[in-house]
């Protein structure tokens, strides 16, 4: 397992691109081409689960999820055995300072 490697997921609409652009500023560099293989490749045990978020969800040409199926695929990663962490539903600021203060 690598502790290198953070995963940051949850469904489509719930804030992750907005929090890992603005972790990037703090260091963090682009995703792997390797990210969706959670089962094979192993990162971090704990895992940031961005939860549903209806009030900042929308359906557009790269959320072709209805919101329905975004809730689906909020747990994918328990059944991998990672520990999960349900990121806050609050500012992007917040977000970024919950994530950096949980890996230190």
């Amino acid at each position: 397992m690598s502790e290198n490697f953070i995963v940051i997921t949850g469904g489509p609409g719930a804030g992750k691109t907005t929090l890992l652009d603005r972790l990037r500023r703090h260091g963090f560099r682009p995703t792997p081409p390797h990210f969706a293989a959670a089962g094979q490749f192993r990162y971090r045990r704990r895992v940031f689960v961005a939860p549903p978020w209806p009030e900042i969800y929308v359906n557009d040409t790269e959320r072709k999820q209805d919101f329905a199926e975004a809730v689906r695929s909020y747990d994918a990663y328990r059944s991998c055995g990672y520990d999960l962490v349900t990121l806050p539903k609050s500012t992007v600021d917040e977000r970024v300072a919950f994530v950096l203060d949980r890996l230190r």
